[in-house]
């Protein structure tokens, strides 16, 4: 409950952030999306602490053990965390998906995190950019043709909501260079 409700928050304070700095024709500062983070940090980190120590003693949630609303909040964690800890409990999250505890939307953002986090294009395309002033776009994404097929795949819906990535096919013209730029920056992924 305390991460949705600092993410909401977080949400409405940038939203009057962005409606202030649009009266003054400027834009939001570093300094207040720094401050509006560290509020985030805090929550995040009280909250891995309680995860760690459920883990610990009663392993990782299971919907038979403990429902989906345990399942949902430990998966919730780890997408909030730093890499070191989405890694650590990433083989959990995807044996919990692949038992159908994890919903593929989930399952897909904490990749995606993974990957982004990693300097690498992510795979199903749940990341989003956002400006200091609320604009938001999809961040790039391997195989950009593929990528409705893989959300597909895992049980997602298509992708159309967003501005796409800087990297999707009809952002730029297929040239033999642009093709070629295109194959040698997407990462080889598991």
């Amino acid at each position: 409950r305390n991460d949705r409700e600092i993410r909401m928050a977080h949400i409405r304070q940038h939203q009057e952030l962005i409606a202030i700095a649009k009266q003054k024709q400027g834009e939001v500062s570093d300094e207040d999306m720094l401050a509006l983070l560290k509020k985030m940090e805090v929550v995040d980190a009280q909250n891995q602490a309680l995860l760690d120590q459920l883990v610990a003693d009663c392993g990782w949630p299971t919907k038979d053990q403990f429902g989906p609303t345990a399942v949902f909040a430990a998966v919730m964690v780890s997408i909030h965390a730093q890499l070191p800890y989405k890694i650590k409990y990433f083989p959990m999250v995807e044996e919990g998906f692949k038992r159908g505890d994890v919903a593929p939307g989930e399952y897909a953002r904490l990749v995606d995190k993974i990957l982004i986090r990693q300097n690498k294009l992510q795979k199903y395309g749940t990341q989003l950019s956002e400006t200091k002033m609320g604009e938001r776009a999809i961040m790039p994404v391997e195989d950009p043709e593929h990528l409705n097929d893989r959300r597909q795949a895992i049980g997602m819906r298509l992708h159309d909501d967003f501005p796409m990535p800087s990297n999707w096919p009809s952002s730029t013209p297929k040239t033999p260079e642009t093709i070629g730029q295109a194959k040698s920056a997407i990462p080889a992924t598991k």
